[in-house]
């Protein structure tokens, strides 16, 4: 399975995000758009794995009180376009003892600084001229989930199994 660790969000949150993606959409930018259903924030790409009962007791191990996280501009990386997480100490220690569980537990993971963004939009042509505004949203994060990702009739979908 394929599996990563994220945050899934608010039905409020998602509605800013999809907002986001309308005004890309009325822009008549040609891309993907993220499925309103496939919105969240990757906490840790784990890939091709059957170890889901280790994974699922890593996340067990990551103990923290619930915290708000906020939507703060967006940006590229390559024909990738994302919407921007506040700085969050709560979120970057969650993702650096998730990292590191993950790696004790020899998971062939990519270390990188952890980044918090979500991804609206692959295989932008052209991103010279988008505007875009990032409404003032927030969720509140009580949770961090195991997902697995399959392609569905050649959509990719992400299923939360933890």
């Amino acid at each position: 399975m394929r599996l990563f660790i994220a945050i899934n969000f608010s039905n409020e949150m998602k509605a800013a995000l999809l907002g986001c993606i309308n005004q890309l959409a009325d822009q008549g930018i040609c891309c993907n758009f993220t499925a309103n259903k496939n919105l969240h924030l990757t906490l840790a790409f784990i890939g091709e794995t059957d170890k889901v009962s280790l994974i699922k007791n890593i996340i067990n191990e990551i103990k923290f009180k619930p915290f708000n996280i906020s939507l703060k501009g967006y940006g590229y990386f390559h024909d990738l376009l994302w919407i921007g997480i506040e700085h969050n100490p709560n979120l970057l220690d969650i993702a650096i003892a998730l990292q590191n569980k993950l790696l004790e537990n020899e998971f062939n993971i990519k270390q990188q600084i952890f980044k918090p963004h979500i991804t609206i939009a692959r295989k932008i042509q052209n991103n010279n001229n988008i505007k875009l505004s990032v409404p003032s949203a927030k969720c509140t994060v009580n949770k961090i989930s195991l997902m697995k990702s399959s392609r569905i009739n050649g959509k990719i979908v992400y299923t939360e199994i933890l």
